[in-house]
């Protein structure tokens, strides 16, 4: 079984992780405004989940 130790450090690290994409979504943002699927699919390489998490940042 996990400690309560174990899960702060997975809450971190994936916090960390999910931030990391917020650096490449800005520049699509600074000219125009653009709709939840045009960035998907300028950005293949983001899930949903992440990106729906920094938008809502």
């Amino acid at each position: 079984m996990a400690s309560p130790g174990d899960w702060q450090c997975f809450a971190v690290a994936s916090s960390s992780l999910f931030r990391r994409w917020r650096r490449l979504i800005v520049p699509y943002l600074v000219d125009e405004s653009k709709r939840f699927n045009e960035l998907a699919y300028l950005m293949p390489g983001i899930s949903c989940r992440p990106l729906t998490l920094d938008l809502r940042a």
